[in-house]
C-alpha cells in the first residue's frame, strides 16, 4: 500500500452483541429502530469525543490500530505510517469492520509505503 500521508484506522467488531440481542429478543421493526438509533448516537458521540478530546481519542485509535498489528511491525515502523499530521475527523477517519485492513498486513501478504509520490509512471511510481 502506498500513501502520502497517514490515516486513522479504526476496527470495529464484524458482529455487534448489542444488535443481535435486540434482533432476538425484539419485533423486527422495534429491532432495527433501536439498532439505527444506537449507530446514529454511538457515531455522534465519538465524532464528539475525537472532535472535544482530540488527545485522548488520538491515544486510543492509535492503542487499537497498534494492537491489530504489532505481531509484525515495531512501534517505529508503526508510528511512521500510522501517525497522521491532523487530529480525527478533521480530515478522514477510515473503519475497518472486522479489522479487514490489517489482515494482509499482519499475513505478509501487504507491506506500507509512505512518503512523497516524485511522480507516476506507466510502470509505477
Amino acid at each position: 500500500m502506498v500513501q502520502r500521508t497517514p490515516s486513522y484506522i479504526a476496527a470495529l467488531p464484524e458482529l455487534d452483541p448489542w444488535a443481535n440481542f435486540v434482533n432476538d429478543w425484539l419485533p423486527q421493526n422495534i429491532a432495527m429502530r433501536i439498532n439505527k438509533w444506537k449507530a446514529y448516537l454511538q457515531g455522534a458521540l465519538f465524532y464528539q469525543y475525537c472532535t472535544r478530546y482530540p488527545d485522548s481519542a488520538i491515544k486510543e485509535i492509535k492503542a487499537g490500530m497498534f494492537a491489530e498489528v504489532s505481531s509484525v511491525m515495531g512501534r517505529e515502523e508503526f508510528d511512521r505510517h500510522f501517525t497522521p499530521p491532523y487530529n480525527p475527523w478533521e480530515q478522514r477517519l477510515c473503519l475497518a469492520p472486522g479489522g479487514d485492513f490489517f489482515r494482509p498486513i499482519r499475513e505478509g501478504k501487504a507491506t506500507m509505503f509512505t512518503g512523497h509520490i516524485d511522480h507516476l509512471t506507466e510502470n509505477g511510481i
